[in-house]
């Protein structure tokens, strides 16, 4: 099953209605997705997840890049120039 992967970075995690939005729209897709809320936020104040949503504070976005299809970010300058130098 394919992963993909999302973030609002560590500047704009504050808004949790976001990743819920995002989690109610990915979850009946055929994909497994990997969720950070960045550090300081309880993932498990999102809520109830589906099996195929997978939320941390984070990962080591070098060791699971290079395994998404797709990544859905914020644009921060550090996930930007992770996965832009994956090889």
């Amino acid at each position: 099953m394919p992963l993909a992967y999302f973030t609002l970075g560590t500047n704009t995690n504050t808004d949790l209605s976001m990743f819920r939005a995002v989690i109610n729209r990915v979850s009946d897709l055929d994909v497994e997705v990997l969720v950070t809320t960045g550090f300081g936020r309880d993932p498990a104040s999102i809520g109830l997840l589906p099996d195929n949503i997978h939320v941390h504070n984070n990962v080591a976005q070098s060791l699971k890049l290079p395994h998404c299809s797709a990544a859905v970010v914020e644009a921060q300058a550090g996930t930007i120039v992770a996965s832009a130098t994956i090889p």
